[in-house]
């Protein structure tokens, strides 16, 4: 539909017809220059009035059309405008809703490693616990163990001093006898002293497993710390992405229904302003 807002002649129907009544009205002219009677002054006054109402019409259909073409050529280009923009908004709206998806996406990995994490994590916090069981246990044994030899031998060796210190029977007498009894004394105190060892050592072995266990324990609570800390920002931040999301694509059914209505309306309005054109040209 190709028309400008300028001044539009009258449609060739009305110029056609006032070129007639132009003629016939001369030619009454000159025939009443040569009779000046009443009556042919009366038909030229008719036609005179009627060529006047004629132009007017004219004039008015002229002035009606120019409106349409302007209509037609306003709302054309203000719908082209508003296509092109549409267009750019769904465009942007696609992007920016595929980029939510995708991050989306990539949050739920990192929701889904983090758990895995923490249930590993778990479970080697479990597995620590039940080892340091198992070696608590075993100390507990060992020392209580080592306690109770301990405990005879010094017992053995008092025994042994006691009867050393007492007034000597008829067997203690002899020499022989008497070395003998320190042999043994010497013998169980050697014992009771590498007894006393053991147990030091044991108790040692057990206190740097004791302080190598809560190290560990608290190195894997720290561990679960900062998994759940970071479990929560993954969980918020997907949250945050779901209603952008929702938002985003609540935004492009608007755009897209919009640069649809637009379209039709263009469609419809270029149809209807091209029919119209060609209607009037007649």
């Amino acid at each position: 539909f190709r028309h400008r807002c300028v001044s539009i002649v009258p449609t060739s129907n009305i110029l056609l017809l006032m070129r007639s009544f132009s003629v016939a009205l001369s030619a009454a002219s000159v025939h009443a220059a040569s009779d000046d009677s009443a009556p042919v002054r009366k038909v030229i006054d008719m036609m005179e009035t009627l060529q006047r109402k004629i132009e007017a019409d004219g004039k008015g259909e002229a002035t009606l059309y120019e409106k349409f073409a302007c209509f037609c050529r306003d709302q054309t280009n203000t719908k082209s405008t508003e296509i092109t923009e549409g267009a750019a908004l769904v465009g942007e709206l696609k992007g920016n809703l595929g980029t939510l998806l995708t991050d989306r996406n990539t949050t739920n990995s990192d929701i889904d490693s983090t758990e895995a994490s923490i249930r590993s994590t778990h479970a080697d916090l479990e597995a620590e616990g039940a080892q340091w069981d198992e070696k608590k246990r075993v100390f507990e044994r060992d020392h209580t163990d080592l306690q109770a030899g301990k405990v005879q031998l010094d017992t053995a060796v008092a025994t042994l001093k006691a009867a050393r210190n007492a007034p000597p029977s008829l067997l203690q007498k002899s020499s022989q006898g008497s070395k003998n009894n320190e042999n043994v004394i010497d013998t169980i105190e050697e014992l009771d002293g590498r007894a006393t060892s053991k147990i030091r050592e044991v108790e040692k072995t057990h206190a740097t497993d004791e302080h190598t266990h809560h190290d560990t324990v608290q190195g894997y609570q720290g561990t679960l710390d900062a998994l759940e800390i970071t479990l929560r920002d993954h969980q918020r931040h997907l949250a945050s992405l779901n209603e952008n999301i929702a938002e985003t694509s609540g935004q492009l059914t608007l755009a897209q229904a919009d640069l649809y209505d637009d379209q039709k309306y263009l469609q419809s309005l270029t149809g209807k302003c091209e029919q119209k054109a060609k209607a009037w040209d007649q």
